[in-house]
């Protein structure tokens, strides 16, 4: 009697590992892509802020730069693990040069922008460019 229960649950695995392999794909391992940081924009009352998932990336290997209505960045996550001879089971972290362009939903000012790092993430501070109405009086 356990031999058909060994049977289930060994059938039971195998679909699990299939279904788990069928919903969340992996890059084979001697697949080269490019990658890029994940982001959140959002708006305060006085600034555009973008959060940029940046776990792994060190400060020196980061450029964050404004260009016209863009704010870009460039980088590259090094692997820390350089041993030769690794043999991956799973390989679900991205490393290499990345970059993201992201189009500025408002207009932004290039001075008082400022970047705060915490936990993993880089906070960009841009702040909103005032709009000033002027009311040009008909005579």
């Amino acid at each position: 009697m356990g031999d058909i229960f060994d049977e289930m649950k060994k059938f039971e695995r195998e679909m699990e590992l299939l279904l788990e392999s069928f919903l969340h794909p992996r890059h084979p391992v001697s697949y080269h892509h490019q990658w890029s940081p994940s982001v959140n924009v959002f708006e305060t009352e006085e600034n555009l802020v973008v959060l940029i998932e940046a776990a792994g990336v060190s400060s020196e290997d980061i450029k964050i730069m404004l260009e016209g209505n863009n704010l870009v960045i460039r980088g590259i996550r090094r692997d820390p693990f350089k041993e030769s001879g690794k043999n991956f089971y799973v390989m679900e972290i991205d490393f290499g040069a990345f970059e993201r362009v992201i189009r500025l939903p408002v207009e932004v000012e290039y001075t008082g922008a400022r970047v705060e790092t915490e936990n993993g993430f880089l906070k960009v501070y841009l702040p909103k460019k005032v709009k000033v109405e002027r009311i040009i009086e008909v005579e």
